[in-house]
């Protein structure tokens, strides 16, 4: 491709790709391209895209430091797309999380809640409930972990596109099962 900005959103699809499919070597290195073709551009709003790529990637490969550092680095590049931040806040959540830093997990899903509200993006939104859930079930408020969950599960049916909404909706009910059992409502 000639044109730098087609390559950089092919390689941002590319990534995701690679990521949804579970190969997050690939997906690192395809963050990698982005991120030297938005400093050849000089282009904030790349620069953040691909830090969140970045940031992703590395979570997902359990390399929490990074994910944070690339997380902060993503913070303060401003997208276009205020949303780009609302998903970084959810991965340095997970990272957060990994290390056993709950407050920091939970003051990031809020950020990124808030985000998902000032946009409108259920996607967003559904996401932080489904991760507030599994961290309120881990930490045995079950009751508190199925209301996020519920949650989840009822704004995952608003989706247009048939396969995203079954596929937020099976997550939920996947994460629903944990509190479920825990709180002996096996029936449900």
């Amino acid at each position: 491709m000639k044109h730098r900005s087609d390559r950089f959103v092919t390689l941002g699809y590319l990534a995701l790709a690679h990521g949804d499919c579970g190969k997050h070597r690939d997906m690192l290195a395809y963050g990698i391209m982005q991120i030297d073709l938005a400093n050849e551009a000089d282009n904030t709003n790349m620069r953040a895209e691909a830090y969140l790529c970045l940031a992703r990637s590395n979570e997902k490969l359990c390399d929490y430091h990074k994910a944070v550092s690339y997380s902060r680095h993503c913070l303060q590049n401003q997208p276009r797309d205020p949303r780009v931040h609302g998903y970084v806040y959810m991965c340095q959540a997970s990272a957060y999380f990994c290390f056993g830093s709950f407050t920091k997990s939970l003051e990031n899903l809020e950020q990124a809640m808030a985000i998902s509200k000032q946009c409108n993006d259920p996607g967003l939104e559904l996401q932080v409930f489904s991760a507030m859930g599994r961290i309120f079930a881990l930490l045995k408020d079950y009751e508190k972990g199925l209301g996020f969950q519920l949650k989840a599960a009822e704004l995952s049916k608003s989706f247009v596109l048939c396969d995203i909404s079954t596929k937020y909706q099976r997550l939920a009910f996947y994460n629903m099962a944990v509190p479920l059992v825990e709180l002996e409502r096996y029936e449900e």
